[in-house]
């Protein structure tokens, strides 16, 4: 870990996975039960005997993680400069994705009326893969221009996708959600800290904890009476802090979202025990998820199902007979489908991959790391697919930017676009 972070900065998706890992899969165990009941996913019956078994699983992915991490390291050359990169497909990008944003925007002003709603969750990935595409072009070209490495740079070379960040931002944070939010900021962080100025851990330790009692405040609030769709951010906060006044577990509150997951990983020990193994069902959805419902059909063809019935998290949530859906969890989520060995194969293989993309020398490992970094909270308490969607995005969106590039536009003052083919 102290390799890494000498090698990559604080700011790195190896230092954000494991700590994200550690919430997942062991504060339950080592610090909460058996106290746990003040947890929703623990208050009802589990099994308390698998908990020592689930460690010992968790303990084995992380390791061959680490593993595959450091037997196959990257060569550590320059980033990734885009020397043929055009200032037209800079410029056209940025007004796009303003465009992008400003709709997201509008359309939550206008017609979004409750305190948390899932809006159309891929199409929301898709805005912001936009947005980061902008960032990440904007900063290859000044880079690849030799421009002057600094925070000053970073918000003059793209004053127009900071307005579309925060219009984005705010525009999900009015609705409840999160995790588009997390996927963005991180992003851009990382694309300021490679392209511009390396992060101060000095700066980013008290931003990550007034960043994570942010997100805990709006996860509780989200439903209450009291939210950003229908109140100030301050009336917002002050309603969270009073309700984590009331309780005496704050720090744990603090986690809920990560914590609540290794609930999942103690039912797959049960599942695999009394079942039969997926080998693998699980993973179609993503698979054949680079074709636009190519997951649902392919599901569908293969299996006769829906996708939600071959989630992990769908299916030990039903496994557990839950009032509600437990979540996923992405060693539970090898481990029903391929075991223990499934467990410590993929996570090898995961380390293999992230130890590869880090150098982030070419474009296509660029776009990969910006995807794994945009989910490194994440990716714990989902699948090890879970960055996929976001690189697929990524990919789309270049090639169609590029052949966008090539036409004639025209952009007047309102931002009307006009494209001659």
């Amino acid at each position: 870990m102290i390799y890494k972070i000498k090698k990559n900065g604080f700011f790195n998706f190896d230092t954000l996975f494991l700590f994200s890992f550690f919430c997942v899969n062991y504060l339950h165990a080592a610090f909460i039960y058996p106290n746990d009941a003040f947890l929703p996913a623990f208050s009802f019956q589990y099994n308390p005997k698998v908990i020592s078994y689930a460690i010992s699983l968790a303990s084995v992915g992380v390791s061959f993680y680490l593993l595959g991490n450091v037997v196959f390291p990257s060569k550590q050359t320059e980033y990734y400069k885009a020397t043929t990169l055009k200032n037209n497909l800079v410029q056209l990008t940025k007004k796009v994705s303003f465009t992008c944003s400003i709709l997201v925007f509008l359309y939550v002003i206008l017609f979004v009326t409750g305190g948390l709603v899932h809006l159309y969750p891929r199409l929301m990935v898709l805005v912001l893969s936009l947005l980061v595409l902008s960032f990440h072009y904007s900063a290859s070209y000044y880079n690849a221009q030799g421009g002057i490495k600094n925070l000053k740079s970073s918000i003059y070379t793209n004053k127009l996708n900071f307005v579309s960040l925060l219009l984005f931002v705010c525009a999900q944070l009015a609705i409840g959600s999160r995790s588009e939010v997390i996927y963005l900021l991180f992003s851009v962080l990382y694309i300021i800290n490679v392209y511009y100025s390396s992060l101060k851990v000095k700066y980013l330790l008290p931003a990550s904890v007034v960043g994570v009692a942010l997100m805990c405040i709006l996860m509780l609030t989200r439903t209450t009476k009291i939210n950003l769709n229908n109140s100030s951010f301050f009336d917002v906060v002050a309603n969270g802090l009073d309700i984590l006044a009331q309780n005496d577990k704050v720090l744990w509150i603090l986690f809920l979202d990560l914590i609540v997951c290794a609930r999942t990983l103690y039912e797959s020990i049960d599942y695999v025990s009394m079942n039969s193994l997926l080998f693998g069902v699980s993973y179609i959805p993503y698979i054949f998820g680079f074709i636009p419902g190519g997951g649902i059909f392919a599901t569908s063809l293969l299996l006769g199902k829906q996708t939600k019935d071959v989630n992990s998290g769908y299916i030990l949530t039903d496994f557990a007979n839950a009032p509600y859906g437990l979540g996923t969890n992405m060693i539970a989520d090898m481990y029903i489908n391929f075991s223990y060995v499934g467990v410590a194969f993929g996570m090898f293989l995961f380390g293999v991959l992230v130890s590869r993309m880090e150098s982030c020398d070419t474009k296509y490992r660029m776009f990969v790391y910006y995807s794994l970094i945009a989910n490194s909270i994440y990716i714990p308490r989902a699948s090890i697919f879970a960055f996929t969607d976001m690189f697929i995005m990524l990919v789309f969106l270049d090639l169609f930017m590029r052949f966008l590039s090539k036409k004639k536009i025209v952009f007047n003052r309102g931002w009307y676009l006009k494209i001659i083919f």
